[in-house]
């Protein structure tokens, strides 16, 4: 396959992940969340700049056909930072994005997000309240509306408000958002243009399908949130490396007892829009969709940068089967995924997952989770203190190609200055993670991973 430029921009009524009754699944007439009976209005990407943002013209193309052959800016990209079910708009909510800090908030119908400190005295604007669909400080009471404008200062005598809210020092930063395919998504870039650059450039390049003709999609398991106690680099690793999911993984999501070997073959070298390879399975050992697979399948394993897993699987029956991922670096030493798997085999098995409850569904991404946790957190607090990191490893197999590629990519693409974790302070991109020094039971914490903020979780979990 050959590297290709950005998707054009979807068209305005952008589709959102549907709430499957058993039914064909079709975002494009969906205006329901997984797990959710409730409709959630489309949002497009904030177009208006902010008051105190200088903003340079347009240009006719904000993205360039052509692929970028070095580099690669990791803030002048979309990140999923929640699920839109998940978030309470009665309230600000702290973001941690690339390793920066940010606050999401809803008003005006909108969701906004914007640097998490009040540039009065850098008190976190996410420890604030929602005030008539503004976002108000709880150290001063000085409040900001969606674009950064700040809108009160108690403090101010009425002589002298006026200039003080229109000088540009009293703006919050704030940043675009978008709300597609029922996540809200942040553009970290503080770049003036910001806002118009955001605007031209969709969210992913793989979104969830669309239902056609020929290809029904059933929502075999509905979109699901966690935040793994270890860093984008090794989760990544982790996912693309197929044959490790018969063995982490046996009697949740794999079967050690029919493993076969695995030949990866590439599609798609390192380029700036990621990786691909492609291999064929029994479809015994591990499972991308229906656990009831049990012939021959074709599976094409993608990454597409900056943060999109795709596992794409066809049967010989004809019928389909999709995981897709998105994952979100937060702070160093961790990161947010979310994800999804979607079928077109119209079965009683996948007839009888739309019946069952959001919480149950999730407990199998959660057991698939817990299987390697423990083991990539190990991985990761050894590898800084290997005089080669990553080239310790001993390769030899073709199911290794993916792994080998993932972190020539990661070389290519990414350092402790320009990387997935660039918005960190220096010293807490350079710091090793404290892998080792939690236990057990505190890696495999659902509740603040996981429980805590889904609001498909049964009362019991909670």
């Amino acid at each position: 396959m050959q590297a290709t430029s950005r998707p054009a921009v979807p068209p305005a009524q952008n589709l959102r992940l549907g709430h499957v009754q058993g039914r064909g699944f079709n975002p494009a007439t969906s205006n329901r969340l997984v797990g959710s009976t409730r409709p959630v209005p489309d949002r497009r990407a904030t177009l208006r700049a902010p008051p105190c943002a200088v903003v340079s013209r347009p240009q006719e193309s904000a993205v360039s056909d052509k692929p970028v052959d070095q580099g690669f800016d990791w803030t002048k990209n979309w990140y999923p930072v929640s699920i839109v079910h998940d978030l309470d708009t009665a309230k600000p909510h702290a973001v941690d994005l690339l390793g920066g800090k940010f606050v999401l908030w809803h008003g005006g119908g909108e969701w906004h997000a914007a640097l998490d400190r009040c540039p009065h005295r850098l008190a976190p604007l996410s420890e604030g309240k929602v005030v008539d669909d503004t976002i108000q400080c709880s150290y001063h009471g000085w409040r900001f509306a969606g674009d950064g404008a700040c809108v009160a200062i108690p403090q101010a005598e009425p002589a002298h408000l006026e200039a003080l809210l229109a000088n540009k020092r009293s703006c919050a930063t704030s940043y675009p958002t978008r709300v597609q395919y029922g996540l809200v998504w942040i553009w970290p870039d503080n770049a003036e243009a910001r806002f118009i650059e955001a605007a031209s450039v969709p969210v992913a390049q793989e979104v969830p399908p669309e239902a056609t003709k020929d290809d029904k999609w059933l929502n075999f398991l509905p979109l699901f949130a966690r935040e793994f106690p270890y860093s984008y680099d090794t989760l990544f690793e982790n996912t693309l490396d197929p044959a490790h999911v018969p063995w982490s993984h046996d009697g949740v999501i794999g079967n050690a007892s029919k493993a076969e070997p695995i030949a990866l073959q590439v599609r798609q070298d390192i380029s700036p829009l990621g990786l691909q390879t492609f291999y064929r399975d029994n479809g015994a050992a591990a499972s991308a969709g229906s656990s009831a697979i049990r012939t021959n399948v074709d599976i094409t394993l993608s990454f597409k940068a900056p943060h999109t897993l795709v596992y794409d699987t066809v049967r010989e029956d004809g019928t389909k089967a999709k995981l897709l991922s998105y994952v979100t670096p937060t702070a160093p030493g961790k990161c947010m995924t979310y994800a999804i798997s979607l079928d077109t085999r119209d079965n009683l098995e996948n007839r009888l997952t739309s019946l069952l409850p959001t919480w149950s569904l999730h407990q199998v991404f959660l057991l698939a989770g817990d299987g390697d946790l423990v083991l990539l957190k190990a991985q990761e607090d050894l590898l800084p203190r290997l005089e080669k990191g990553w080239k310790e490893y001993f390769l030899p197999t073709k199911a290794d190609t993916m792994v080998t590629m993932w972190r020539r990519w990661l070389e290519r693409f990414s350092s402790s200055e320009a990387g997935p974790y660039m918005l960190a302070p220096e010293d807490l991109r350079t710091a090793r993670p404290a892998a080792l020094s939690l236990a057990k039971e505190q890696l495999l914490d659902r509740f603040h991973q996981h429980t805590a903020s889904c609001k498909g979780q049964s009362p019991a979990d909670l």
